[in-house]
């Protein structure tokens, strides 16, 4: 038999493994991205780096209501 015509008889018979390909590059880029995205995200808001937020932040103590009450006579 000719080694051309069946090359699967090299190593015995039977066909080799390739290795399963790894994670693409950009998935796992992408995943540090948004781990650290989330790590920056709970350390602010742990140490209260990025001040109070809510509604109310932009308003000060008086409920908006009032402030247009206030300008608007």
């Amino acid at each position: 038999m000719s080694k051309l015509s069946n090359s699967n008889n090299d190593n015995g018979g039977k066909q080799a493994k390739e290795p399963q390909p790894g994670m693409p590059r950009w998935v796992k880029v992408s995943l540090i991205i948004a781990i650290a995205l989330l790590l920056l995200f709970v350390i602010i808001n742990i140490t209260g780096i990025g001040g109070k937020h809510g509604p109310m932040r932009h308003f000060g103590q008086t409920p908006p209501a009032e402030q247009m009450r206030a300008q608007h006579p």
